[in-house]
């Protein structure tokens, strides 16, 4: 790790260093875009070999020489933030108009002319390996130009937080003129600081004797609405009663009417129609403009202080424990007024009633040791639906010490952390409530292939060792017209094998499961687990019953098994394309659903879906594959462990089930297992199940027991004989 994290310095420094001694901005900017695209090649994990785990990183493309958009965009964020130069990182869609939209990252970086632009190394690197060596398309980008092929995503985190972009320049860059200079000056009273502004050393009045018109635009991300800029001050001073000759217009021009704005100059030499000092502002249409200035940007430090960062770092917060939170804001905060103490008040959505809100925050604290940080005990309500409930947090009686305004809103999210959800992935709680369709569990996905149609049509087989964890599930739900047409194919399908069910409500989604930039169809041998939402309007405990159908084809139906939970309904699928989940008629049956799930290196005798009638037996035989045992398994919530057993059997009656039954069962290394049994602990605090094996394990036991007793004995013996010869002697 030491000598990666050397490598991969070493040859940020070297770039950052290489890149300074360049002597404008943008040839700065273009050795380090030029350099990060000169590095690497484009590869999934795919094609990158032994270097795979790399590929989503900056040290991939800087170290390693391969690497995806997040890693382009990640080396040019490294190196612009040694060079000191503003930039962020973008997440979103890019559109392609032949392969439609791919998720994408890239960068933003801020200008001196004091205006953001786009840098898309990855896109001129792909433009670069089709033959296209001078081709910069995608540097410096302005927002016009990416309209249509960028849609940013601000959404950071699973919490719900949307991170605002800043807004790009809508106008191409040009270096600011370096004609303009700016000088912040004081009034004799010291109340009023305004700038004096001169171009080329002249005033405004100097520079149109010369025929040079000075120009002001306010609108700076688009370069529209420009106007001349000596009718502005007239206006601004007739408003407001000043003096004209208050202000010397001969050798500087004062931007004191321009205080609260930002705002773009320039010069053009087209003479105005109108006269300027006539008191009203005069616009100028024409597109004879040169020597524009930066952006002069309104430096008025009024923003309201806002959440930097919320402590503990989770994410979202589970109902039936309590949290110590700490808000950390982005300004020092004061009493609003002394006499009175800092509280936290809530808000929650209207169709969310609490159980106990008067225990819900405690424990407030602010202190001026620590201005920006509130603290507080936060404790979920356990009283609230099925989805997950935002909490709006408002801070009462602190402001800003420099705005003087209140805290922005705080949002915490809260939720049920369901038994289903898969354990080795602890995102996954935060989407089980299935508000959207959602893979909650992947089995053991690594050892199967995965097939795919590749560019020329044929059936590639992907390779497990370039599985990993970069599996995403996309849902698009039908709109109300073509669900309608599922509806009927279903129906068509239900009538032709004799069933009568009627649909009362259904949703319809095209599911494609994507491994990295790979559009999987279908999977060789194993099957993925995905909750999808209840049809709208219908819960769990809606008196209905659901039922799923799978789409092979446009046509071609076929009903599937479903799992009906609190929080949404569970399909197996293994070829991905629509499937419709329908609310049908409540029917009576005596048959109990059982919801089998294992994780990890070993298989059940049984289906993942298993019904159980009236009378009947579940009978489940669970084997770990070679060098692994059964860890744990878990019935509806309750865990059990079974000392490294490599077989065990489930079997429970009728009676002993509920209606549906979740059971996971966990796989584990048996070198770890037996390493967990030998220091006396294990990771699952669980009963333990007494197994085949269990037998040898007590006799074992009870053979240690009686050694130690003997051990005991013996030295108990020599002590009382030594005391005895003692006295004797």
């Amino acid at each position: 790790v030491g000598a990666a994290i050397s490598d991969f310095e070493t040859k940020v420094d070297e770039i950052a260093a290489a890149a300074t001694k360049k002597t404008s901005l943008t040839d700065k900017i273009l050795y380090v875009y030029e350099t990060v695209m000169d590095s690497a090649v484009y590869a999934l994990e795919f094609d990158a070999g032994d270097d795979a785990d790399y590929v989503r990183c900056a040290y991939g493309v800087l170290v390693k020489c391969k690497g995806v958009c997040q890693s382009f965009s990640q080396a040019v964020k490294t190196i612009l933030d040694k060079m000191g130069i503003t930039n962020v990182l973008v997440q979103g869609m890019y559109i392609d108009d032949e392969e439609g939209e791919k998720s994408h990252m890239w960068n933003y970086v801020f200008m001196d002319d004091n205006r953001w632009y786009i840098l898309d190394a990855t896109m001129d690197n792909a433009w670069r390996d089709a033959g296209t060596e001078d081709a910069l398309i995608y540097f410096l980008m302005n927002g016009t130009n990416a309209a249509g092929l960028y849609a940013p995503d601000g959404i950071i985190s699973t919490s719900g937080f949307e991170f605002e972009y800043p807004a790009l320049s809508m106008a191409d860059y040009e270096a600011p003129s370096t004609k303009f200079t700016f000088e912040t000056v004081t009034t004799e009273n010291g109340s009023v600081e305004y700038q004096q502004i001169s171009y080329n050393g002249m005033g405004i009045r100097a520079a149109a004797e010369q025929g040079y018109y000075i120009l002001v635009t306010y609108n700076i991300n688009t370069e529209t609405g420009w106007y001349y800029l000596l009718s502005q001050i007239y206006f601004a001073l007739a408003n407001n009663g000043g003096n004209i000759d208050d202000y010397d217009f001969e050798t500087c021009f004062s931007g004191l009417t321009l205080g609260n704005a930002d705002y773009i100059l320039a010069v053009t030499t087209d003479e105005p129609s109108a006269d300027l000092t006539a008191g009203f502002t005069v616009s100028y249409t024409g597109s004879n403009i040169f020597d524009k200035s930066n952006a002069i940007l309104d430096d008025s430090d009024d923003r309201a202080p806002y959440a930097l960062y919320v402590s503990p770092d989770c994410l979202r917060f589970y109902i039936g424990s309590s949290y110590n939170v700490t808000i950390t804001f982005s300004d020092d905060l004061k009493l609003a007024n002394s006499s009175e103490s800092v509280t936290i008040s809530y808000s929650v959505p209207e169709t969310v009633t609490l159980s106990s809100p008067d225990t819900l925050i405690t424990n407030v604290t602010w202190s001026e040791s620590t201005p920006s940080q509130v603290s507080f005990t936060f404790t979920p309500d356990k009283n609230y639906s099925a989805d997950r409930c935002n909490y709006i947090f408002t801070v009462n009686n602190l402001v800003g010490e420099t705005s003087g305004k209140a805290p922005t809103t705080v949002i915490l999210t809260a939720l049920y952390k369901p038994s289903f959800s898969c354990p080795m992935d602890p995102l996954s709680y935060c989407t089980a409530v299935a508000s959207v369709p959602t893979l909650i569990s992947d089995g053991d996905l690594s050892t199967s292939g995965w097939t795919y149609t590749d560019e020329n049509g044929s059936e590639q087989t992907v390779s497990s060792s370039s599985l990993g964890a970069k599996i995403s599930l996309v849902a698009t739900e039908y709109t109300d017209e073509a669900n309608e047409e599922c509806v009927d194919a279903i129906n068509a399908y239900n009538e032709a094998n004799g069933d009568d069910t009627t649909i009362l409500k259904s949703a319809t989604y095209d599911l494609s499961l994507n491994l990295c930039d790979v559009q999987m169809k279908y999977l060789n041998g194993t099957k993925v687990m995905i909750m999808v939402p209840y049809p709208e309007g219908y819960t769990a405990t809606s008196g209905a019953s659901f039922k799923a159908y799978h789409f092979k084809s446009a046509t071609e139906v076929e009903e599937i098994d479903c799992y009906c939970t609190e929080y949404g309904i569970i399909l197996f699928c293994s070829s991905f394309s629509a499937y419709t989940i329908a609310a049908v008629e409540s029917s009576t049956t005596d048959v109990k659903t059982v919801l089998i799930n294992t994780e990890g290196k070993g298989s059940a005798s049984t289906d993942n879906l298993v019904k159980v009638e009236n009378g009947g037996t579940l009978s489940v035989k669970l084997t770990a594959n070679d060098n692994y045992c059964i860890d744990s398994i878990t019935i509806n919530g309750e865990t059990f462990t079974l000392n490294g057993a490599t077989e065990y059997e489930i079997v429970k009656g009728y009676d002993e089930l509920s209606d549906n039954t979740t059971i996971i069962v966990k796989f584990a290394s048996s070198s770890v297992v037996k390493g967990e049994l030998d220091n006396g602990y294990s990771l699952s605090s669980a009963q333990v199940i007494k197994t085949g094996n269990s037998d040898v394990i007590a006799m074992i036991v009870i053979i240690a027991a009686i050694v130690v007793l003997c051990v005991i004995l013996a030295v108990v013996l020599t002590i009382i004989l030594k005391n005895k010869f003692k006295k004797r002697s």
